[in-house]
């Protein structure tokens, strides 16, 4: 699962294989009188982890990190990526990640 706040909930919005997830996360934040929406996503680059929680681990010694966190984009931004890194993959490869 994505890793959230109370009061946020997400989606997946692409998936390629068990390798790459994209996934939206929105929520409410307020400030004074105002709230605000809020959202978030996250490229995840193993769905077992992400089902997990896991962002990253260390393994003998070596760290893995499975998901990268962006904000500031929009759903177009977000897909335009991971189209990128999708393509990335078919081109040179899973380990290419």
């Amino acid at each position: 699962m994505a890793i959230q706040t109370p009061g946020e909930s997400s989606e997946i919005l692409a998936q390629h294989g068990d390798q790459l997830l994209l996934v939206k996360i929105t929520g409410r934040i307020s400030a004074g009188k105002f709230t605000y929406g809020t959202t978030r996503y996250q490229i995840w680059r193993d769905s077992a982890k992400y089902q997990l929680g896991v962002e990253w681990e260390e393994v003998g010694g070596k760290q893995y990190i499975y998901c990268t966190n962006y904000a500031g984009q929009n759903d177009k931004t977000m897909l335009d990526t991971f189209h990128m890194m999708v393509t990335n993959i078919l081109l040179h490869g899973g380990d290419s990640l």
